[in-house]
């Protein structure tokens, strides 16, 4: 089942305008207002935003500039840092390995969207972060989803979802 996402609010931080137009089209299709998808080109500038904004999730590059999207990620979690706790995130990434798997993970990603991607792709991960969330942890240095540690057994069977990612 699709989300309700008429009341949803979404950050689009990628480096590639063709690809924030392509997301944001995509989230359009989807039900959601123009009006409640903002985008920015850089890591940065989507801090930026969410010091004055909110936003119901963040769709984030890897490429951009000064704040790359995995810096983006860990300012996100970082509770001293984050002007957006818990905020869930989507990783969107045209290539991803194991070892970026982990290393997403770790820093606290949500989902995972591997271009090139459908309609279907992008509703599955925005549903599942809107209507299946993970639980929120915090300590005095992260604030996210709860990971369970390092990828081991006890995640095999709660977190199959995440590695879904094609």
């Amino acid at each position: 089942m699709a989300a309700d996402l008429r009341k949803t609010h979404a950050l689009i931080a990628n480096q590639d305008r063709h690809l924030r137009d392509l997301l944001r089209g995509s989230l359009r299709e989807l039900g959601m207002p123009l009006g409640n998808i903002r985008q920015c080109g850089s890591g940065a500038d989507a801090l930026e935003f969410l010091r004055i904004r909110q936003a119901n999730f963040v769709i984030a590059g890897q490429q951009m500039e000064p704040i790359d999207g995995l810096s983006l990620i860990r300012v996100l979690r970082d509770p001293t840092k984050t002007p957006a706790p818990g905020i869930p995130i989507i990783f969107c990434s045209a290539s991803v390995d194991l070892a970026l798997l982990d290393t997403l993970y770790a820093a606290g990603v949500n989902e995972i969207l591997v271009t090139p991607f459908n309609a279907q792709a992008i509703n599955s991960r925005v549903t599942a972060v809107l209507e299946r969330p993970r639980p929120v942890i915090r300590t005095a240095t992260y604030v996210g989803p709860d990971t369970g540690g390092p990828r081991g057994e006890a995640d095999k069977d709660d977190d199959d979802r995440f590695w879904t990612i094609c």
